[in-house]
Order: C-alpha cells, then structure tokens, then sequence
C-alpha cells in the first residue's frame, strides 16, 4: 500500500465512525486494562479494540486468514478469544526492524468493553457531500487507492 493510500484509508474511517461494524476504544479509554498477547505472537501494542475484533501493532509477520488466540488482560484477569487475522499490512519500517499491523476479527463477539460511558447511538455515517473533496480519491484513481476508502469491516 502506497503512503497516499495508507493516508486516505484512515483518514476516511476517522471521518466514517458510524460505517464501521463495531465501536472502538483505546486502551487509555479502558478501565482496567493491561495488555493483550497473541499465541501465536506474543506481546503486542493495542491501537484499538471493540467487542468484535482488535487492531494491533506487533514484530511478528502473520498472514490474514491466520487463526490466532488472543489473551486479553484486564483488571487482573485474562480473557483469552479465538479469532482471525483479517488485514495484515507494513506499518513501520526502522533500526528495530519491520512492524506489522493487524485487524484481527474475534470468532464471536464479546462483551469485555463498558460502553455506559460511549455515545448511545454510533453517528451516522457522513454522505459523500460531507467528506472534504481532497480526501476522497478520483473516479479514475487505480482500485485499490479506490477501496482503501472503505473502513475496517471487523
């Protein structure tokens, strides 16, 4: 994926909240939390999760479709969930090496996340008229600049 697309891609789903499967939290906006390992994996840095999948940050190379485990722990427990790499991607490159990051869909969804304190009703989703002009990509642009437009579907 090319840095325009890459650029596009996130700036689209910050703009798109509503169209997304699920709602999102940091882990700062998690009480409680503490950290999430995968098996097969290890350790990984948490950008966001919602009941139906998580987004990470990790070292270790792993192919969507891959099955994986993931150990979240939370406010002294661990929950440990099946689930499916469903989007793998470069997401830095440095002296550390290669980092990956992952959209890892959950096998069912969950009920680890309180949302008393999130909005209701996810907002919906902006028509095309309310996204600035300069993010959305040309018609003739190539596909995939076109459907990396589209938010994360986990």
């Amino acid at each position: 994926m090319v840095a325009t697309e890459h650029a596009v891609e996130h700036s689209s789903a910050a703009l798109n909240p509503g169209r997304r499967k699920s709602r999102r939290k940091t882990p700062q906006e998690i009480e409680g939390f503490e950290n999430v390992v995968l098996s097969p994996g290890g350790q990984v840095d948490v950008k966001n999760i919602s009941n139906s999948g998580i987004l990470v940050e990790t070292g270790t190379r792993t192919q969507p479709g891959s099955p994986v485990q993931v150990r979240i722990n939370m406010a002294g427990a661990s929950h440990v969930v099946k689930a499916k790499v469903v989007r793998s991607e470069v997401a830095t490159v440095d002296a550390g090496g290669i980092h990956y990051e992952l959209a890892i869909a959950f096998d069912e969804t969950q009920d680890l996340i309180d949302w008393s304190d999130a909005p209701a009703v996810d907002a919906p989703a902006p028509s095309g008229s309310e996204i600035p002009s300069d993010l959305l990509p040309p018609d003739n642009a190539p596909i995939g600049l076109r459907f990396a437009c589209t938010p994360n579907r986990w």
